[in-house]
């Protein structure tokens, strides 16, 4: 696998806790309008609580997610860093033109 430049690493590393945040508010979205839902049902006060307590246990979540961004390093495993080495622009090789 080709070194990779470190600043390059991170600023993948970082959007993909970015990515990771936007899916948790689309989740956190999605939760808010189920309570919005079942609020109205006569009967349904125990899945509306439950709903509602998941809910904010995915917003404590996305705190903790966010935290990371607040990380001096992130790095990324061998498979992301593989799936970067793939994406980003080979260096020039010697032999073969186009």
């Amino acid at each position: 696998m080709p070194d990779l430049d470190p600043a390059v690493i991170q600023a993948e590393a970082q959007r993909k806790v970015r990515a990771a945040l936007e899916s948790i508010e689309a989740a956190q979205r999605l939760l808010g309008r189920a309570c919005e839902e079942l609020s109205p049902i006569i009967g349904a006060v125990g899945p509306w609580g439950r709903v509602g307590k998941l809910y904010d246990r995915v917003h404590a979540e996305w705190h903790r997610v966010r935290a990371l961004l607040d990380s001096r390093k992130l790095d990324l495993d061998e498979s992301g860093r593989a799936a970067l080495a793939k994406v980003l622009p080979g260096k020039p090789s010697g032999g073969g033109g186009r």
